[in-house]
């Protein structure tokens, strides 16, 4: 996640690995496919994937070793829906987890899904014209984010969600430990591309 230097990122590699090791040992890498390389997902035409297909998706990649973030996951999985494959775009997603740049604010997931739905009806050159149908469709997105996937938190700020304050060493680093925290997070990663699919497949 985001860190205050070095040695922060030195121990939360070795925690990262530590967690990985546990979940091999388990047996719950070959179970899910968490450890399968996103480069083996095959980019086909639009609406290739299914939302169920999302969600699982977007949970292996929050989850695989060399960890996206919960914003590049989500968008990550909607350009594969959409049949594109950008990674600037989502290296860029990267600066959004831990609530917008580690602040404990919107939470990244949800961020990932709205940049998903941009990419499919924002405008990319002055010649383009934005289709108006993105506006709505954010509208949905942020409405059953709130109903469906965090209403139990009353908030859709990552703060509120995990506890987590991610400029905090100690925090951050149980955050990695399979624990309860991070598997939620890893249901709502799932649980908001899946309702992009849904989304985006309705627009089609």
């Amino acid at each position: 996640m985001f860190y205050g230097d070095r040695k922060d990122i030195g121990l939360w590699q070795a925690t990262r690995r530590k967690f990985l090791k546990i979940v091999a040992l388990t047996g719950a890498a070959s179970a899910t496919g968490i450890l399968n390389p996103l480069e083996e997902t095959a980019i086909g035409k639009e609406g290739g994937m299914s939302p169920e297909e999302m969600r699982i998706r977007a949970m292996q990649l929050f989850k695989k070793p060399k960890l996206f973030q919960c914003a590049q996951a989500t968008l990550a999985v909607g350009q594969e829906k959409l049949g594109k494959r950008d990674w600037e775009v989502v290296r860029a997603m990267g600066a959004f987890a831990g609530g917008l740049g580690a602040n404990g604010d919107a939470c990244g997931a949800l961020c990932g899904g709205l940049a998903a739905i941009g990419l499919r009806f924002g405008r990319g050159g002055e010649d383009e014209k934005e289709d108006r149908k993105m506006w709505g469709c954010c509208l949905e997105l942020m409405k059953r984010f709130r109903e469906e996937v965090v209403q139990r938190y009353g908030s859709i700020r990552c703060r509120e969600i995990t506890g987590i304050d991610w400029m905090n060493r100690k925090q951050v680093t149980s955050f990695y430990i399979p624990d309860e925290i991070f598997l939620e997070c890893t249901r709502i990663v799932g649980d908001t591309a899946r309702l992009v699919g849904e989304i985006l497949e309705r627009q089609a």
